[in-house]
């Protein structure tokens, strides 16, 4: 109040005093102004933050000054310097933290709050508001309200960058971002000056009917009704402030995909999140009927255009370090951007048509046009025709429209690294206010929303981060398309370079499941079980039996079956089952010659065996089961299953002689079984033949050798073998084991290497034709 009679004095001539700009009398009023949310990754310390503001943001000329109404000049407002306490405009609330048991829609409200009070216009134009309280996104929230006068969106963030330093090097700047042009070749010809006269043309052209269609907003033409859009009439009753932070990355795979910019996607993005929420509120209707209604549908949206350059982070910091001067403040235009509000089948139609539309803005001056209107109703109708004028635009039109390019690397505010960025600018009397802000590698997407209008705001923000992600997966078909296509062209280009009977390269085709995996029920193992059982490995008969599988099906669930009952083999159940024995392999009609070895020489007391008949190679022992159990160790292929070796008792058999004093050993060999004994404990054969080739098996040995732990010398013992069949099921035959071993004794000397097979054959049988005897 001191300040306020010192300035209705006489020495308000003698004050400096600053001219508000045109777009800041526009936006003069108390129910204007921005809330900034920053997130911290650390708790808030008040103190550093009372001195950082004291050595930065006040020694800035707009934070230091506060607006009134001069009086002698028709009544406009004007900036004047005041003498600020820095602790009056920071504010800690005393809160609860232990009992805030959602902090999230805490802090949404509480920012809902603030944002509902009107400017307090008796002091500088900003407050800030110290939050300690955890969220999902940060450990502590910085609440900062500033009036719009003071600046524009992009004129604060450069403010902000130029108050805090690198998280990398606290005591740098971060620099600007550069941006990127097109390089433009110099050349004068005819060409160029046509280029040149039809792009002039185009430009006028363009501004023309974008000038005639923001003179028919400010006159008359009103947006369609819409669930979105409130009375103007009426004003704003409530504010609902909310935010949600998505992916850069997912935005800049679009823009990239495309070609196109960040503001391209993200207005493509919101016609898209609009037109699915306007699809939900029309209950009632057929899809057919709701796409008719968002055809007939005119909306539009305020889309605030920065018409200052880049300014220079180090000049700002000069600003309020220095004292140095500045340009800096309100200086941004207006266009009228008609959204494309349809369903559409394709979601990347939506960022076409954003994109067809910011180019045709692009060429024309419209924002510039704005500006001048504001400029040009100011100097000659005053501040309150500019208020007007600006009603007009914005009760109009369906929405504001704003984006702000964050920094791209991790800043700090006064030592307080920062999370994320959010900001919404409660600007005209739109129900609808969206805004969207990057920080390093987020977006943060902000409503700002009339409750009375929306009751809904979560609904409508969901259906943005909906689309963006319908858009990617859009995006990534496309790419795989484009990735198609050139494959095509490539194998098109190589079949053309190539000869014709050079092969041509082919794209892989993708991977599909055809058919579900099919898990087998206990009916169905029961039935094949059972059919197991009686059928053995039949596989069409246990089809047949099941009815439900294939032969293919029951071949690997049997596999897996026979695995699970070899494993569980030592657990005997009510259930268990035999596994029936493989099917026997055909032998091949015309088989490979193979090459034969010698297999009757008894060298080293071992007995080799014919590699053909696969006999186990072993060391047969007739004096106890001690040396009948090394059977089979000196052979790795060899198994039980081939042969078994076992006592048999002395009467069990008419054949065996009851006065042999030694136990008598059987052999199983494929599936035969023999008795392995003492000779002489047999009686004499009344086979001539075999008396005759007795004196040959007597000089046929086996040698054992055997070790003991506590004897290193080595026994050799030799013991005559004699083989008498035992099964009765036993027949003769040329190609048997024992067959082979004898002719091969006289008549295979000389049948080293290949030889063919009808010829081996012929050779075989000529030798056990003369050779052949009878075992009995």
């Amino acid at each position: 109040m001191e300040n306020k009679k010192f300035l209705e004095g006489d020495d308000l001539e003698t004050t400096s005093m600053e001219p508000l700009s045109p777009m800041s009398q526009m936006l003069s009023s108390p129910n204007l102004f921005i809330v900034i949310t920053f997130g911290f990754k650390t708790r808030c310390n008040p103190s550093a933050f009372v001195e950082g503001l004291k050595t930065t943001l006040i020694n800035a000329p707009r934070f230091s000054s506060k607006m009134v109404i001069n009086y002698k000049k028709k009544g406009e407002p004007v900036w004047i310097p005041v003498r600020i306490r820095v602790e009056d405009h920071v504010t800690v609330p005393d809160l609860d933290y232990p009992n805030i048991k959602n902090p999230d829609q805490f802090l949404e409200d509480y920012t809902s709050r603030i944002a509902n009070i009107p400017m307090d216009m008796s002091k500088p134009l900003w407050e800030f508001h110290l939050l300690n309280i955890k969220t999902s996104n940060a450990e502590s929230v910085l609440l900062a309200k500033i009036h719009h006068s003071i600046g524009d969106g992009m004129s604060l963030m450069s403010l902000l960058l130029a108050c805090s330093r690198k998280t990398s090097d606290p005591s740098a700047l971060i620099s600007n971002t550069p941006t990127t042009t097109k390089p433009v070749k110099s050349m004068i010809s005819a060409w160029w000056l046509i280029a040149g006269l039809w792009f002039m043309i185009r430009v006028t052209f363009t501004t023309l009917v974008e000038f005639f269609k923001l003179m028919l907003t400010i006159c008359f033409l009103r947006d369609t009704k819409n669930p979105l859009m409130g009375n103007p009439d009426d004003g704003i009753q409530s504010w609902k402030l909310i935010h949600r932070i998505i992916s850069f990355d997912d935005v800049k795979l679009v823009k990239n995909t495309m070609n196109m910019k960040v503001n391209d996607v993200l207005l493509g993005m919101t016609q898209a999140g609009i037109s699915r929420y306007l699809t939900t509120k029309y209950d009632g209707y057929t899809m057919t009927q709701k796409k008719k209604i968002l055809e007939k549908i005119r909306f539009r949206g305020a889309v605030a255009i920065n018409l200052r350059p880049a300014t220079n982070i180090e000049d700002l910091a000069n600003m309020m370090t220095k004292g140095s001067k500045c340009r800096w403040g309100n200086f941004i235009g207006t266009i009228i951007f008609p959204l494309w509000i349809k369903s559409e089948n394709d979601p990347l139609e939506y960022v076409r048509r954003a994109k067809a539309t910011m180019d045709r803005k692009k060429i024309s001056l419209e924002a510039f046009i704005f500006y001048g209107i504001i400029k040009f109703t100011l100097n000659f109708l005053g501040g309150k025709a500019v208020e007007a004028f600006g009603k007009r635009i914005f009760g109009n039109t369906s929405l504001a429209f704003s984006n702000v390019k964050g920094p791209d690397e991790e800043i700090s505010l006064f030592g307080h690294p920062i999370s994320y960025v959010a900001g919404s600018a409660l600007v005209g009397s739109q129900a609808l206010n969206i805004h969207f802000i990057s920080y390093v590698d987020k977006i943060i997407i902000n409503l700002a929303v009339d409750t009375a209008t929306i009751p809904d705001p979560h609904q409508l923000c969901d259906e943005f981060v909906e689309a963006l992600k319908i858009i990617k997966s859009a995006v990534h078909e496309k790419r795989s398309h484009k990735m198609e296509e050139h494959c095509e062209s490539l194998c098109d280009r190589a079949s053309d370079e190539l000869s014709a009977d050079a092969f041509c390269l082919k794209t892989r085709k993708p991977y599909t499941i055809t058919k579900q995996r099919e898990k087998w029920t206990e009916a169905e193992h029961e039935k094949f079980v059972e059919a197991l059982k009686l059928y053995g490995r039949a596989w069409r008969r246990i089809e047949e039996h099941v009815g439900t599988k294939t032969a293919v099906q029951i071949r690997s669930h049997a596999q897996k079956f026979f695995t699970k009952v070899a494993r569980d083999c030592g657990v005997v159940s009510e259930r268990s089952i035999e596994i029936p024995p493989p099917r026997p392999k055909r032998k091949p009609m015309h088989p490979y010659p193979r090459k034969l070895v010698i297999p009757a020489t008894l060298t080293g007391g071992k007995l080799v065996q014919d590699e053909d008949n696969r006999s186990p190679t072993s060391v047969l022992s007739a004096h106890g089961s001690d040396g009948l159990g090394s059977i089979g160790s000196n052979s790795p292929n060899s198994s039980s299953a081939d042969y078994q070796v076992h006592e048999l008792s002395s009467h069990t058999e008419e054949s065996l002689s009851p006065e042999a004093e030694t136990k008598q050993q059987s052999l199983k060999l494929f599936g035969k079984t023999f008795v392995v004994g003492d000779y002489n404990s047999w009686t004499s054969s009344n086979d001539s033949e075999y008396v005759k080739k007795k004196s040959d098996l007597e000089t046929q040995s086996v040698r054992c050798s055997s070790s003991s732990s506590s004897e290193s010398a080595e026994t050799e013992l030799t013991t005559q073998v004699v083989v008498v069949v035992v099964s009765e099921e036993f027949k003769r035959s040329e190609r048997s084991a024992f067959s082979q071993l004898k002719s091969s004794a006289i008549g295979m000397k000389n049948m080293k290497g290949f030889m063919p097979y009808k010829k081996r054959i012929k050779v075989e049988e000529n030798c056990l034709a003369k050779t052949s005897y009878p075992l009995w």
